[in-house]
Parts: structure tokens; sequence; C-alpha cells
């Protein structure tokens, strides 16, 4: 009897837990329903978005020209002056006939030395003054740092006079071709043979 009783009651309380969810599922499908027929009513309608329209294609921007600013025109260039015709250039005058130095000639520099050339190939080259004996047979004094030189060119013979300054005497030097020699002798003898065109020189 107490089996058969518990029985019942566990049956019973299957049923009632079989309907209570039964009960709770048709509610909730229920209240789904509603919502959505709540939702249809007062929802707004939402238009339908138009197409986008295509994008049109750009064409190509064409190139820039270069600006080239305008120049203005260059003024006209004047005309260059006539050149004056160049005066005519005067003649020049003859040159002097030079001094025929076929005998002897002299050059003075500053007033003091003096050279003088024979035809004959002698040479007289002096500076100071050189003054000579009242007759003219002998040198009797020269200045100081003053000489005469007798010279022939062709046979290269030459006599130096100068003054010596120790003893103040007039000394005589003989060179031949360069070569100092004694003067007493063969100097002494050419200076005699050369003697009076020397002389004319000086006098």
């Amino acid at each position: 009897m107490l089996k058969s009783t518990r029985k019942f009651f566990s049956l019973l309380f299957g049923a009632v837990m079989f309907l209570s969810i039964i009960s709770v599922h048709a509610q909730d499908k229920k209240e789904e329903k509603s919502k959505k027929k709540y939702q249809l009513e007062f929802a707004v309608p939402v238009p339908p978005v138009p197409p986008v329209p295509p994008v049109p294609v750009v064409p190509p921007v064409p190139p820039v020209p270069p600006v080239q600013p305008h120049l203005p025109s260059l003024p006209p260039m004047p005309e260059l002056p006539v050149m004056p015709a160049m005066p005519a250039m005067p003649e020049l005058p003859e040159l002097p006939e030079l001094p025929d130095f076929s005998d002897f000639g002299s050059i003075s520099i500053n007033g003091n030395r003096s050279m003088y050339f024979k035809d004959s190939g002698l040479y007289f080259e002096s500076e100071g003054r050189v003054r000579f004996s009242e007759d003219y047979s002998s040198i009797e004094s020269i200045t100081e740092n003053g000489y005469l030189i007798v010279k022939n060119r062709e046979t290269r013979q030459e006599v130096y006079i100068e003054r010596d300054a120790e003893s103040d005497e007039v000394v005589f030097s003989y060179y031949k071709r360069g070569r100092l020699l004694p003067f007493k002798g063969e100097g002494e003898k050419w200076l005699k043979s050369v003697w009076d065109q020397l002389v004319e020189v000086y006098k």
C-alpha cells in the first residue's frame, strides 16, 4: 500500500512538472510573438539606400606651355661717326751726313773721357787731363785716377800711361798681344814711332 502511494505521487509530480514546462514554453512564444508584432507596428520604415553613381572619368590635364615674356624690340644701333682722315705725316728731315772718320774721330764722355781712332789702326783713349811739355816731346802729368792708352788694333801693341799715386810720377806700361813686357826697349821704341800722331790728336 505504501509503495503504491509513493508511485502515485511520483507520477503526479512528473505530470505537474511537464505541464509547468509546457506552460512556460508557451508563454515565451506568446511574448516573442507580441514583441515582434509591436516592433512591426511601431517601427519607422527605413527607405532603401540609392545606388552610388559611378565616378566620372577625369580627363588628363594638358601640359601648361612655358610662359615666354614678350621682350621689347631693341632700338636701332646709332651710326658710328665717320673717323676723320688722318693728317698727312710730315716728311722727316734728312739725316745729316756722318763726319768722315777715315783719318780720325773723337768721342767725349762727360767732357772728361775721350776716345780717338786713326785710319792707320791706332786707337787713343784718355780720362782726366793729360798735360804735355811745352814742345810736346813728353808727358809731364796726368790727373789723379786719369790715364792714357795708345794702342794699335792690328799689331795689338799697347802702352798704358798713368800716374803713380805714391811717387806722383808718370808710369808707362807696355803690352803686346795681351802680355805685359818691359817698357824700356821695344815699348819705348814703338811709342816713339806713333808719338807724332798722338801729339796731333791732343795738341
